[in-house]
């Protein structure tokens, strides 16, 4: 018998859960740039990867792409908005949604764009602006208990490929 368990965030960096459960998957954003190590730059496998996630959706309704954007590059920058989080990025499309009468057009995109960007800016205080500071310059989050926070709001998304772990700003 398998069974998989989910917590919150924030729970798993308040209690050692190793201790108790053994090894602790974390599941990842989707990876949609490459670290700056690897010259940084657009990751087009992940970002394939997101879009066929909303595709995937809209065909369970019987819609297509073009039902629901007006253009290709207002669901890329979904996508870059959503750092990789892919419960982000199907917010971002509900939200396109809620705002469009019939598809989304650049409009309704600037309008999700800004209302996207307010939320996370609200969860910043000013005690996450050196953590976040340190995030975006070296790409790697030290154990500090201050730095989990960061997690726990999405502010930075912890990303897995070949060469191991590292974070990037959302």
């Amino acid at each position: 018998c398998h069974l998989i368990y989910t917590v919150p965030m924030p729970l798993l960096y308040n209690v050692n859960l190793q201790q108790v459960w053994g090894k602790v998957d974390l599941v990842p954003a989707v990876k949609i740039n490459e670290p700056r190590s690897k010259g940084g730059g657009p990751f087009q496998p992940g970002r394939d990867a997101l879009v066929k996630i909303v595709e995937s959706r809209l065909n369970a309704l019987n819609l297509t792409q073009e039902d629901i954007f007006t253009s290709r590059e207002i669901l890329d920058r979904f996508v870059d908005l959503s750092g990789g989080h892919v419960a982000d990025l199907l917010r971002l499309v509900r939200y396109g949604l809620d705002y469009a009468t019939e598809a989304i057009g650049q409009a309704e995109a600037r309008s999700v764009e800004r209302d996207f960007l307010g939320e996370y800016n609200r969860l910043v205080t000013e005690r996450d602006l050196d953590a976040l500071a340190s995030v975006a310059q070296t790409q790697q989050v030290p154990g500090d208990p201050h730095y989990n926070i960061l997690f726990c709001k999405l502010l930075a998304l912890e990303y897995i490929d070949d060469n191991g772990t590292w974070a990037d700003l959302h």
